[in-house]
């Protein structure tokens, strides 16, 4: 697969080093959003500077594609998964300390965190959701069959919220912050590329699991 799909991009921002990268496009516009699939979730330099340049030139994609492109990223994943029972979505395999129903978790708590919470506003998840499921937490036992379902149903239908509220622009309010990976965050139009990148990280972890559960 051909990895430095962006043209005129500066030299150190090369995607080679990444592996197992898979590349997403909508017809007539550039690179969409970037799958970085680790065993590990391991981040470099390299993976840094890739997501930086990202959140930095990919003006050409309208918000609106950016949003439906993670409803059918979130639709494909919740289908590949679709087959694995309550007890393989719960299990952590050795050497990790999460498992899949942990990760959607985590990735509707990260939505609402970086684009309501930051924003200024009420976010869709309580607050025992957030504080179960934000970066840094881990799971505290097995979720049951109705927990995970629930979990389904927002990671579904939370993109569909999201296009509702991007249109009737509700994140003027929104506060500049930075990433731990330290790329600035100004606005809701960063915050949703930088939410591409970061549910391309978990979808990579949630496919290392499932080979593995």
């Amino acid at each position: 697969m051909r990895t430095g799909m962006l043209t005129g991009k500066p030299r150190e921002a090369s995607y080679a080093s990444l592996s197992r990268v898979t590349t997403i496009f909508l017809t007539g516009n550039r690179l969409l959003i970037i799958f970085f699939q680790r065993s590990k979730n391991l981040i470099n330099i390299q993976d840094i500077r890739c997501l930086t340049y990202l959140i930095r030139n990919a003006k050409t994609i309208p918000m609106n594609a950016q949003i439906d492109t993670l409803k059918k990223v979130r639709t494909f994943l919740l289908a590949s998964i679709s087959d694995l029972s309550p007890e393989q979505l719960n299990k952590i395999p050795a050497g990790f300390n999460n498992n899949i129903a942990w990760n959607l978790g985590h990735l509707v708590a990260t939505m609402q965190g970086i684009c309501y919470k930051r924003g200024g506003l009420t976010a869709n998840i309580s607050e025992e959701f957030w504080e179960k499921y934000r970066s840094g937490s881990k799971p505290d036992g097995d979720l049951s069959a109705e927990e995970i379902e629930n979990i389904k149903t927002l990671f579904a239908n939370d993109p569909d919220q999201l296009a509702v509220d991007y249109d009737q622009q509700l994140f003027g309010g929104y506060s500049s912050w930075s990433t731990r990976y330290d790329v600035a965050i100004d606005n809701i139009d960063d915050a949703l590329k930088f939410l591409l990148y970061h549910e391309g990280l978990h979808a990579g972890a949630i496919g290392t699991l499932k080979r593995l559960v």
